[in-house]
């Protein structure tokens, strides 16, 4: 007051911002995020976290925002430092949380709401188009030349492959952290030729 920085009345509090009800289907709208960060112990790699949220149900498909601070040390604690073994953990952790964590403002549990608005008819979901590449269209593809030994580098493995060496295959990363080796590249016309796959439901 003295220095005349103080308002000589109080305040009015700033209205706050009209809330934005939630998508009433589920598939109708999706909030994506990503945090990169040095997630496993002695690994310089950065890797992006990601979280996929159905906005009607609150159902995650990722890795849930609250896992975020606890996940170095819980990776670090398991001893782990492979994509795909976190995956799997985080798989177990979302599952966790969707089916027993009510949520605050739905009053029941993200699974509980998915499979309520399912049964309400409240989707707008496609189904997976029923094409055999389907799995690898949405991996991230890289060419790659067999080895003279008649293998190719997968993650930290030298898998051996049925072709002649120096053959060119498609080395293909999956969301999930998985792995496969196609003997050639997307082509509708054509189905795919698998060389190799870890992933745990192969097409």
């Amino acid at each position: 007051m003295t220095h005349a920085l103080a308002h000589t009345e109080p305040t009015g509090k700033v209205p706050a911002p009209v809330r934005r009800w939630p998508r009433t289907q589920i598939g109708e709208l999706w909030q994506l995020d990503a945090s990169p960060h040095r997630w496993f112990a002695g690994v310089a790699h950065t890797f992006p976290l990601l979280n996929l949220l159905d906005d009607c149900s609150r159902l995650p498909v990722g890795a849930h925002p609250y896992e975020r601070e606890r996940l170095p040390a819980y990776f670090a604690s398991e001893g782990i430092a492979e994509l795909a073994v976190a995956n799997q953990h985080l798989a177990a952790l979302r599952e966790h949380r969707n089916r027993h964590e009510p949520h605050r403002e739905l009053g029941m549990t993200a699974q509980a709401a998915w499979e309520r608005a399912r049964r309400e008819k409240r989707s707008v979901l496609r189904p997976v188009p029923r094409c055999p590449w389907w799995p690898y269209v949405w991996s991230q593809r890289t060419t790659v030349r067999v080895g003279d030994d008649g293998r190719v580098s997968v993650g930290a493995d030298r898998i051996r492959l049925e072709v002649a060496p120096r053959t060119r295959v498609i080395l293909c990363e999956h969301p999930c952290g998985h792995h496969s080796v196609l003997a050639a590249a997307p082509d509708p016309k054509t189905k795919p030729v698998v060389l190799f796959t870890n992933r745990s439901t192969p097409p």
